[in-house]
């Protein structure tokens, strides 16, 4: 079943070196969670969620960005 607290109309407002910024608003416990984009070929990961700014907008990092390199302890 879909997420009923996605927010479904975001704008990208800033990009930055490791992040972008979403008007998306936030709530608590989204952190970690996936920046989907909706096309015509249906839907991508694009990014995930990082940290909520001042304003309450959504920071995420794109999935370029994200270092995914397992090392053992």
């Amino acid at each position: 079943a879909p997420n009923r607290n996605a927010s479904s109309r975001c704008k990208l407002t800033g990009v930055r070196t490791h992040w972008m910024r979403s008007d998306c608003k936030l709530s608590k416990r989204m952190s970690g969670g996936a920046v989907m984009l909706e096309s015509a070929r249906g839907l991508s990961l694009v990014g995930v969620i990082s940290a909520q700014d001042e304003d309450g907008s959504m920071l995420f990092v794109p999935i370029g960005k994200i270092d995914y390199r397992f090392e053992p302890p």
